[in-house]
């Protein structure tokens, strides 16, 4: 790999999975198997523009420490020509399955998706069984991909992303005793509201609850909400996979940030059904670290709850591994500018609870050096949350808001990498996720308000893990 420059090198992630090299998009595959948790990801390592795909792949036994293990399919048939698109995994007896879309370019314009199955008995080596449905169904096009698996009983299932003649996105659910052979059982999502395509669905039950995932592209912005180009979200309900009727709620966000796509969740060994996405949005591709040969990344793991009406997201109890010696601080009026001693860096965690009070806004400025800095801000007219990233540094710009939260108390879980920020907004209620590329340097932190709000115990961890063991580990693959 070419040498970086100093900034760049100080923008490559240390507990983020990302790429050896070249671009990453969807997560792929997220599966449990073997005694490891397997995430694979869209993988283009010879640039960092979208093109030809293959699935890379990464394990770990603790969603701490990762290890990169080969590619897992590239493209070498003629039903995946042009890359080997997303999908999912199972575990079917001892053996781990894959299910992806073939991509296949035509040369006149049109496209081709071929759903294609691989099958491997180690988790690491693939052998490739070739399409198992080579045709969207009549009255739909060719943007038919991302095939998402999962059994109950002695039933397979699969919903797959897709677009009718007259351009509109949706679901279809699909059904089958054996993984090789499937049979249409209806459209999940046949009242239209969902831009021209659906991408990357994902079906489970929680606590109760039918939950469907997916990227509505072209769906519009209604206020604050939809502000990203390439949306992501939920519907929850009652769905009868018999007749692929499901009763729903109104489709909601998953984040409210910059950079979240395409995500997918696994099932693990305790029960909990865990998230990753895609620190990125499609035809995003002039990151500033496309000039030394990488860009994106994946989000944190989150573990998904239903309660009081909609999903919330946690990090996992495991992350707290990765925490250096606590910098602890108890309560302190907050009235103008907070400086804290040892609060200071460019990779951390840090946990802080803020009483608004009399302030009319009120919130952390993070990654703060010179001009630039990232800002955590609570607007108390309109109790909402913004994060601005306008003063970030690098190629990062405007404004995230949340929808509104409670007023008297507002708790935060903040975790920042070398060029990300997430933010976990009252155990969870809300998250924001994005990118961002502050000068070398930027590492202060400091609290501010506009009139009298009290600031409540502070804790903040260094995440000094170390390279070798980071997901950030330049491997050659």
């Amino acid at each position: 790999m070419e040498k970086m420059s100093a900034q760049a090198a100080s923008w490559r992630q240390r507990f983020h999975l990302m790429p050896p090299r070249g671009l990453m998009n969807d997560p792929n595959g997220l599966v449990w198997f073997d005694g490891a948790y397997h995430v694979f990801y869209q993988w283009h390592g010879d640039s960092c523009r979208h093109g030809l795909k293959s699935w890379g792949h990464y394990a770990s036994p603790d969603l701490v420490n990762w290890r990169s293990l080969p590619p897992a399919l590239t493209p070498e048939h003629d039903y995946e020509s042009h890359g080997c698109y997303s999908g999912s995994a199972l575990v079917d007896g001892d053996d781990l399955l894959l299910l992806y879309t073939g991509n296949v370019r035509l040369g006149n314009g049109e496209r081709a998706s071929y759903q294609c199955l691989a099958r491997s008995t180690d988790g690491v080596r693939f052998a490739k069984r070739g399409p198992v449905l080579s045709a969207p169904p009549s009255g739909f096009t060719q943007h038919f991909r991302d095939p998402k698996v999962w059994r109950e009983g002695d039933d397979y299932f699969m919903v797959m992303g897709a677009q009718t003649v007259q351009e509109q996105g949706t679901v279809l659910l699909y059904r089958s005793d054996t993984p090789s052979s499937w049979h249409l059982v209806g459209d999940l999502l046949p009242v239209r509201d969902n831009g021209y395509m659906c991408e990357c669905p994902d079906f489970f039950r929680l606590n109760g609850m039918d939950m469907l995932l997916f990227c509505p592209q072209g769906r519009q912005p209604e206020g604050n909400r939809f502000q990203n180009r390439y949306p992501s979200g939920y519907v929850a309900g009652r769905a009868d996979l018999a007749t692929a009727t499901f009763e729903h709620d109104a489709f909601d966000e998953l984040d409210r940030g910059f950079d979240f796509y395409a995500p997918q969740t696994m099932l693990d060994p305790g029960g909990r059904r865990i998230l990753f996405g895609w620190m990125g949005l499609p035809e995003e591709e002039e990151t500033p670290t496309v000039d030394d040969g990488w860009s994106h990344c994946l989000t944190l793991p989150r573990v998904l709850e239903w309660r009081e009406g909609r999903l919330w997201q946690q990090p996992p109890v495991e992350l707290q591994a990765l925490r250096g010696p606590v910098v602890a601080h108890g309560r302190h009026s907050l009235d103008g500018e907070l400086s804290l001693p040892g609060l200071v860096g460019e990779c951390f965690e840090l946990e802080c609870e803020i009483e608004p009070g009399e302030a009319s806004r009120c919130g952390i400025d993070v990654r703060a050096g010179g001009d630039a800095f990232t800002r955590i801000e609570f607007d108390s007219a309109n109790a909402t949350l913004r994060l601005d990233r306008r003063a970030s540094g690098t190629g990062a710009s405007g404004v995230r808001t949340s929808p509104p939260l409670g007023r008297e108390r507002l708790r935060l879980r903040v975790f920042v990498d070398c060029s990300s920020i997430e933010i976990f907004v009252n155990d969870g209620e809300q998250v924001f996720t994005a990118r961002i590329y502050p000068p070398a340097g930027a590492e202060a932190i400091r609290f501010f308000s506009a009139g009298a709000a009290v600031l409540n115990e502070v804790r903040f961890w260094s995440m000094a893990c170390a390279r070798e063991s980071a997901a950030g580990l330049e491997i050659a693959a």
